[in-house]
Formats: C-alpha cells, structure tokens, sequence
C-alpha cells in the first residue's frame, strides 16, 4: 500500500487495497497502537514514538497541502455550467472537442441528452476500449459539415470567419457555426509525449511521426502557424529538416536553423484530415545529460489555426 502511494504515485489503487482489506487494516492499526502505548511507557522509547507521530502528521498535512493547491477548480459548479448550454442548443447537434479530462467527464453527464457528434475528448478510463462513453447519449453520424455548434476546451485551437463565441463557462467554449468556413484541431499524437509550460502546450518531434487530426467544414486551404525551436538530440547543428504532409497527398519540406514562428499553407478536405510531421535528421546523442532518451530534434508550441485563404 505505500509503494502505490509513495512510489507509484497511485492513490485510487491504495483506496482500492484499503477498501477490500479493512478487515486487515483494522488489525493492523490495532495491533500497532498497542505496540506502541505499551512502548510509549518505557522513558527510552518515548521520543522515538514522539518523534515518529509528528513526522507522519507533518509529512500528511505536506502532502495534502501540495495535493490541494494542484487540484484546480476545486468545486464541481465550475463544469456544471456546461449544463447551459442545453437552453442554446435545444434540438440542434454540436460537434465536441476536450482536452481536459475532467472537463470531459462532466460534460458526459450534463449534457448526456444532447444530440453529440464527439471528434475527440481525452480520459483515460473513459476513454478504454472496453467501455463506449458515448453509448447512452444521442449520438450523430451525420455529415460533419450540418453540424450548428461546436463546444471546445480550447479556443485556440478553433479557427472560423463564419462561427462565432456565443457562451462560454468554466474550461468550456461554445461557437455557432454560421457557414462552412471553419476548422478545428480536434486531436494530437505525439510519440514523445505533450507537455506545458507557464499554460502553453508544447511537444518534440522526433522518432515517429507527430500527426495533428482537425476537421473543417469544406474544402479549402488553411494556415496553420507555430513557433518551432531546434532541440537538444543534435547540438552539433542548429539547422533542422522536417516533412509535412496531409492524408490528401500535400508534401513540403522545412528547414529550420533558428527559434522561429513560421505558418504552412495546406490544402484540406471538407471532414476530417491527418497532418504528419516527420522529423528528417537523426539524433546525435542517444541519451540527454539529464537522462532523457527521446529523441527532441525539434520543438513545437503555439500551434494555432488562421483562417482559410
């Protein structure tokens, strides 16, 4: 039980081990305290004891204070507000978009009634392969172009001239979708992973293939702009090659010498579309000095979406 707490970080699995082995627990406990009140009568043995209750309380109140201020918001009406989105909504059909998974999970909830054409939403249970999350809402198959309004977690990944920002509330933002004129990045993977600094999502391209899924409403060509920085895998060279290509056919190399923002020009489907980005050079150092060993040639944040040309 404290390895899953202390070294496996895994609270729930204690709460589980706990939960099915009170019984155990409850001896344990018992039989320890009386260890130690029968300890606690010996002088040579009283600061020890002493010593040990004070260190497990500062150490408890430690963590449940770090535990606290990482857990943001702390009051669930901050996703209940999703709930009133259903007065906008009423019988049209939304298309969803979530990155956060707590965002995700109480959106299920509130809005389990609403007409839903979900592209992407992030948890890690709910989104398992023995479990359908969607299989008690009102699903839509439907053309993805005929969808009204669109409800994202990120904004900034959400590009349209003919939606607009109708309401927003806690983590969520919901768009009107006037015309066809829009895209959304509905999904990122990532083989090493994404991370956040000061708020802003950034990932390393390296190893496999990084692939950005959106969805627009029509055909078109669309800007896709980032901030893009050579990693530390090849110091021996501050220039970086890297291929970007679309499931439609759309190939463009891309040399990066500097820490730049540079924009891309892609022609895209009406529905869904995979963008690849391929980094082309190869490491020179296998593991980092600080121990990493993936492969960061080139780094990607600020990634956002203008409008169609």
């Amino acid at each position: 039980m404290l390895v899953m707490i202390f070294r496996l970080r895994y609270d729930y699995g204690a709460y589980k081990f706990i939960l099915l082995n009170w019984w155990g627990i409850s001896f344990a406990v018992t039989s320890g305290a009386g260890l130690f009140l029968s300890w606690f009568h010996e002088k040579k043995y009283k600061p020890f004891i002493i010593g040990a209750f004070v260190l497990f309380f500062v150490i408890t109140g430690v963590r449940i204070y770090f535990f606290g201020k990482s857990v943001e918001p702390k009051n669930i009406l901050t996703y209940k507000q999703v709930e009133e989105t259903k007065k906008i909504i009423k019988k049209g059909s939304v298309i969803v978009t979530l990155y956060d998974p707590t965002a995700t999970q109480w959106f299920l909830y509130y809005l389990r009634d609403v007409a839903i054409r979900p592209l992407f939403y992030h948890h890690p249970y709910l989104g398992s392969n023995n479990l359908n999350a969607f299989a008690n809402l009102q699903g839509v198959n439907g053309n993805i172009s005929d969808m009204r309004y669109l409800l994202t977690d990120d904004k900034q990944l959400f590009s349209s001239s003919s939606s607009r920002l109708i309401w927003s509330g806690g983590p969520y933002h919901l768009f009107e979708i006037a015309g066809d004129g829009w895209a959304v990045i509905y999904n990122l993977i990532n083989p090493n992973g994404l991370e956040q600094y000061h708020g802003e999502q950034f990932f390393w391209v390296g190893g496999d293939d990084t692939v950005i899924k959106l969805a627009a409403g029509r055909d078109g060509e669309l800007v896709l702009t980032a901030n893009f920085l050579p990693g530390p895998s090849l110091p021996t060279s501050n220039v970086r090659n890297i291929l970007i290509k679309t499931n439609s056919g759309y190939k463009k190399i891309m040399q990066i010498d500097s820490s730049c923002r540079l924009s891309v020009l892609l022609p895209i489907q009406k529905g869904e579309n995979q963008v690849r980005i391929i980094a082309l050079d190869r490491p020179a150092i296998r593991v980092l000095p600080n121990g990493d060993t993936r492969p960061l040639l080139v780094q990607i944040n600020g990634l956002r979406l203008q409008d169609f040309k």
